[in-house]
């Protein structure tokens, strides 16, 4: 039974992405029981191919996943300083950030992990 309710609410959660927002599909992800939460983000890591996912024309959704204490962006919008913090969806070892830029905006950045671990964003090829 835990693992068909476990499916249906992937499935559920996972569909509403292509008619709804990135944000709106998150809400619904921090809605749940915090234990539940991790399938979902799997799921819509297999769904969405091309990160920082592109909510709007001028809206950015960055998502890292991996342990950590601490995740930050830094590149030419912070001045290369690891200035501006992801989130973390509690429950997971998912962390998101959402941004807003110009339309036509081409920006260099890095992830910032634990202020140690600079990265060029593994989602974004």
């Amino acid at each position: 039974m835990a693992r068909y309710l476990f499916i249906v609410i992937t499935l559920t959660l996972a569909q509403p992405v292509f008619s709804q927002s990135f944000t709106a599909f998150l809400e619904n992800v921090k809605n749940l029981p915090v234990e539940q939460r991790e399938g979902p983000m799997d799921s819509i890591m297999l769904a969405i191919k091309v990160f920082p996912l592109n909510e709007t024309d001028t809206t950015a959704c960055f998502l890292y996943y991996g342990e950590a204490n601490k995740v930050c962006l830094a590149g030419d919008e912070t001045n290369w300083m690891p200035a501006v913090s992801f989130t973390n969806i509690p429950g997971t070892d998912y962390w998101y950030l959402k941004r807003t830029y110009p339309s036509q905006a081409r920006l260099d950045y890095k992830i910032v992990v634990n202020d140690t671990l600079w990265m060029l964003d593994p989602l974004n090829p």
